[in-house]
């Protein structure tokens, strides 16, 4: 059976237009949200992660699908008769599903996680091209494919000494300055975690180094001297750290090394080592320290790692790392 093109049937350009109109508004409720809360609504943490990975800010991305949605509405309305303006719209479509394609390669290959609103947007995407026809939707299902073989085969290396320590920055919301010329670490950590709390009060003790406080979430209103705030932080990076580490519990602490970053797990190892190097009875701001526990070298040569196993000094953080290590951890072969 042959369906009629969409410039002859009113009945599917109608319903068209109001899919594209109800798409709209739903990107105009999440503009509003954004210029009156500063946030968009999401049903999960996804959404946070993914607008951390945009070069434009989220009012921008927003921006363009509400005038983009309006698009299709108004020429929905004027296909009567009009045949180049329906296939202009068959046209504006597909783009619209190949950078669907993108963004949904891009969050499951490299965010890792899933922007629920960002599926939303995806569905009524497809849900325009079905009322097209079903030629269209095929089309739309080659591109789509078409982008995540490509994706697939591609390798992504997002953790890099220089780019953990651009997120580690972005995602810090307090700074307590180190009395000398000590070290330099990051505390992740979570406001509801007793054990972060108990190592947030010890912060004092350990004056020696510049300790940055990198929150997964709201940061906790504690009272400790000499802290800087800082007017901005994407705590969504420190998340993104955690998921890509495979680390589902906090406290994390990241230092600085002269040749990379040691990572440590759980209240007694940070605690130990914040008491060996960050205390003024340290001989020096970057002694040799002794492993806290047995933990794999899953980062690059660059980036020395001490993973031990969860204990029960950890609070655990709902980072979905559940997926097995990806292939860009593999231990680089020594350069000759």
């Amino acid at each position: 059976m042959k369906y009629p093109s969409l410039d002859h049937d009113h009945r599917r350009a109608g319903l068209l237009a109001l899919t594209a109109l109800t798409a709209s508004l739903l990107i105009g409720i999440q503009l509003a949200l954004i210029s009156w809360q500063g946030e968009a609504a999401c049903f999960n943490d996804g959404c946070r992660v993914v607008e951390g990975l945009t070069r434009v800010s989220a009012f921008t991305f927003n921006l363009f699908g509400l005038l983009f949605f309006l698009c299709i509405c108004l020429l929905s309305l004027l296909t009567d008769n009009r045949p180049t303006l329906a296939r202009l719209l068959s046209l504006l479509l597909l783009a619209a599903m190949a950078g669907e394609g993108v963004l949904l390669a891009y969050q499951y290959h490299v965010a890792r996680t899933w922007c629920s609103y960002c599926l939303i947007i995806f569905g009524l995407a497809t849900l325009c091209n079905l009322l097209v026809g079903l030629r269209q939707l095929f089309r739309s299902a080659v591109l789509i494919a078409a982008v995540n073989i490509i994706f697939a085969l591609l390798r992504f290396e997002p953790v890099s000494q220089a780019g953990l320590d651009s997120g580690l920055t972005a995602g810090t919301a307090a700074v307590r300055p180190g009395t000398g010329a000590g070290r330099s670490v990051f505390l992740i950590y979570a406001k509801d975690c007793p054990h972060c709390l108990a190592l947030l009060r010890k912060l004092p003790e350990y004056a020696a180094c510049t300790i940055r406080l990198n929150p997964v979430g709201d940061p906790p209103e504690v009272d400790i001297p000499d802290l800087e705030r800082m007017i901005d932080f994407q705590p969504e990076k420190n998340l993104q750290l955690l998921r890509t580490l495979q680390i589902d519990a906090v406290p994390v602490l990241v230092a600085t090394e002269t040749d990379g970053y040691r990572i440590l797990r759980s209240e007694s190892a940070i605690a130990a080592y914040l008491q060996t190097n960050c205390t003024e009875a340290a001989e020096s701001p970057t002694p040799a320290t002794e492993p806290s526990g047995p933990g794999p070298n899953i980062l690059p040569d660059d980036l020395e790692s001490l993973l031990p196993p969860a204990q029960d000094e950890e609070c655990r953080v709902d980072v979905e790392c559940a997926d097995p290590l990806p292939p860009y951890f593999e231990p680089a072969e020594p350069s000759r």
